[in-house]
């Protein structure tokens, strides 16, 4: 279709109106699509096309490169030189129970590995700070004897009537 399309002599040709030129270019730029450079560089000398006051030089100038780039994408279709989609899924081993943080460590990417020790490191200097705390250090010694059985005996008191 593409190769359809193009006009190798546009810019000796001159177009009957702006209507013909945009539709021309309205089927032409979608089929550029499959290269992202190609599709904004059309786009962009497009656009440059409709300024109204440019020398006759300017304008065949600007065709001349809108057929260079729909020549090249045709040349880059016909020998199956566009790249191919690049698929975003990436196939994750299943992970099963020999897999454990230590696997994880061995195999994750250096850039993995320090952010994890880090992450470790961290967690190890708050817990010192806060043991180091006298408040955390009250807090832990109350949750700890709340969670040991008692050896308290209970004390009973009677009312006795008269005192």
């Amino acid at each position: 279709m593409l190769k359809e399309l193009r006009r190798p002599n546009m810019a000796n040709e001159s177009w009957k109106s702006h209507e013909e030129f945009a539709e021309w270019q309205a089927k032409v730029t979608p089929l550029l699509n499959f290269n992202s450079i190609y599709h904004r560089s059309f786009q962009e000398i497009a656009s440059k096309t409709l300024i109204r006051g440019l020398s006759s030089d300017m304008y065949v100038n600007l065709l001349s490169q809108l057929d260079s780039i729909v020549a090249q994408a045709i040349t880059e279709l016909e020998h199956d030189l566009a790249p191919k989609p690049v698929s975003k899924q990436v196939a994750v081993p299943m992970l099963t129970e020999e897999h454990g943080l230590w696997w994880f460590f061995l195999h994750c990417k250096s850039g993995t590995r320090l952010k994890f020790l880090g992450l470790l490191g961290s967690i190890f200097l708050l817990g010192l700070a806060l043991g180091s705390n006298k408040f955390f250090m009250q807090l832990y010694n109350l949750v700890k004897s709340s969670t040991t059985p008692s050896t308290n005996q209970i004390v009973t008191t009677t009312n006795t009537p008269g005192k």
